[in-house]
């Protein structure tokens, strides 16, 4: 038996992986609003996000810039406590000196998956909790990106279209910072870490990490080639 969810997705009554998602922004032609199409949806606030800047397979995505963002409220489902993968599709107009893809709390605690300077690299982020991941790849403006961020038992991996490009292990909780979860901004109580750019995919998929192992699986389905896929 299947289940058929709006009509973007036909989902399997039993996931092998055991998975569900959790969140689900992928703006769809014809949407006035960006809303979440997890089974279970939260309320979206659009922080000055534009729609209709992407094309992707038919998903006109939203669009940030000058700290444009769009977030959802404190939630304990933000906390990173068990397997998990978190999907990204966008593509930066520009690259300013220091970005954020996402995140969640402030200046002194916080997670979140940006681009530093300093480092000159590509991080996800934990404030000393769950797991830092880093790496220094070479992005192009206007190119299409799929990001992955993955976690199965204490090893997490973090992903570029397709490959594995940074690992770590830590079996702690990314906490819950009482804060918002912020798509398209960071470091949000002293401002910069603007995202300039558009997004056709935010998923937030919990359980198995969709059958990826990061400490093993080096590749990953790269959904700027394949696109779209089932929940």
């Amino acid at each position: 038996m299947m289940i058929v969810n709006s009509a973007r997705f036909v989902v399997a009554t039993t996931d092998p992986y055991r998975s569900y998602v959790k969140l689900l922004l992928q703006p769809a032609a014809g949407d006035v609003s960006i809303i979440d199409y997890s089974p279970s949806p939260k309320a979206v606030t659009n922080n000055g996000a534009t729609l209709g800047a992407s094309s992707w397979t038919g998903y006109q995505g939203f669009s940030v810039t000058g700290g444009a963002n769009v977030s959802l409220a404190d939630s304990a489902d933000w906390v990173m406590d068990q397997d998990l993968a978190i999907d990204i599709v966008a593509r930066g107009t520009t690259f300013p000196a220091s970005w954020a893809l996402f995140g969640q709390g402030s200046d002194s605690t916080h997670w979140q998956a940006f681009w530093g300077t300093n480092a000159n690299s590509m991080e996800f982020y934990t404030s000393g909790a769950g797991a830092d991941l880093a790496f220094s790849p070479s992005l192009s403006a206007a190119t299409r990106y799929h990001w992955k961020i993955a976690r199965k038992g204490s090893a997490w991996g973090l992903y570029l279209a397709g490959s594995r490009v940074a690992t770590a292990t830590n079996s702690a909780a990314a906490g819950d910072y009482a804060a918002s979860l912020k798509i398209g901004t960071g470091r949000w109580d002293s401002g910069g870490f603007n995202f300039s750019g558009d997004f056709s995919l935010f998923r937030w998929t919990l359980g198995s990490s969709r059958g990826l192992d990061p400490a093993t699986a080096t590749t990953c389905e790269d959904l700027v080639a394949s696109g779209p896929a089932p929940m």
